[in-house]
């Protein structure tokens, strides 16, 4: 569960970080240092992710706008190119490869924190659900072999 939230919260962070530098006090940087700072200060608590949301609702929204802005400019580009616009804007802002690196410490904390016991149990449920499809599939298609054989048999009569 502590893996999910980080995850959440780092695609929200990385949402946010996503600003083109398409408006006069918003800009790329702005919105990373911004994610950066909503970052540390509301970790993975989720009712001061809210407050902040709230506090920044504002300068948020045009991030959001920008990050837009920026996704629309990106699709058209190949890989290549996309890679070395993000590479740019790494460059451009400390501040990102900072956000980077503090998402995925958090996300390393939280699988060493992660009961490995839960985690296997949670595999071994999965596996489970994959073995009781394949056998329905496996009747599923014995019915099917069997009234294919009987239309064969009625067609042959």
């Amino acid at each position: 569960m502590k893996i999910k939230n980080i995850i959440v919260a780092a695609l929200s962070v990385v949402v946010l970080a996503s600003c083109g530098e398409t408006a006069k006090e918003t800009t790329l940087c702005s919105c990373t240092e911004l994610s950066l700072e909503g970052f540390k200060e509301v970790g993975m608590d989720q009712e001061k992710m809210k407050a902040f949301e709230e506090k920044n609702k504002e300068e948020l929204a045009k991030c959001e706008e920008l990050g837009n802005t920026l996704n629309d400019e990106m699709k058209d580009l190949s890989a290549e190119e996309q890679e070395a616009k993000r590479q740019e804007y790494m460059d451009d802002c400390p501040a990102m490869q900072e956000l980077q690196d503090l998402i995925m410490e958090q996300m390393q904390n939280a699988y060493q924190d992660m009961d490995m016991g839960d985690a296997m149990e949670g595999l071994e449920e999965s596996f489970e659900g994959l073995e009781e499809g394949m056998e329905n599939v496996g009747e599923n298609l014995e019915e099917t072999v069997e009234g294919l054989e009987e239309m064969i048999d009625e067609k042959l009569k």
